[in-house]
């Protein structure tokens, strides 16, 4: 009896001493990169100039945080605030702003969210997708809204991303 309660007792000991620790499972997710934002960039900043359109250009990563931005030449002051705001808008909410604008204007019950986060919910944003996952935004202000989005749209088709 004592030697099975000893053989039990070794067969615990070692069965905690040599176990390998549970690793913690972290999910893989990919990241908007440097570079892929100055990709976004050239595309946007290429068609904003061959309509001459004066905007500027926000790229936000998946905090919020601004990656990479452009501000063209005559591009006005507010559109250096409203394309981070769109951008913003678009992450946050995970949508293109122009569904946001349409929302608000139809009266859906969306909030405006003034003075919550600086968003800017007028068409011109749009979230940036990697593997059905939000990775980033983009945010173009400066020309009319929904030559903002076809600037921003340029952003995404660079990178071979759909909306």
């Amino acid at each position: 009896m004592i030697r099975k309660i000893a053989a039990l007792a070794l067969l615990a000991f070692c069965t905690v001493a040599f176990a390998r620790p549970a690793s913690a499972q972290l999910a893989e997710r990919k990241a908007l990169t440097l570079d892929a934002a100055k990709k976004m960039l050239a595309a946007s900043e290429a068609l904003a100039i061959a309509n001459k359109w004066n905007v500027s250009i926000a790229i936000l990563d998946v905090n919020g945080d601004l990656i990479a931005f452009e501000r063209l030449d005559g591009s006005a002051t507010i559109a250096v605030v409203s394309c981070q705001g769109k951008a913003r808008a678009a992450l946050v909410f995970g949508r293109p702003t122009k569904d946001l604008q349409d929302a608000v204007a139809g009266g859906r019950g969306m909030p405006t969210f003034s003075g919550m986060g600086d968003m800017t919910m007028v068409q011109g944003g749009l979230p940036i997708r990697a593997d059905g996952k939000i990775i980033g935004a983009i945010g173009v202000g400066g020309a009319a809204s929904s030559q903002d989005e076809q600037v921003a749209k340029a952003g995404l088709d660079s990178l071979g991303i759909s909306q």
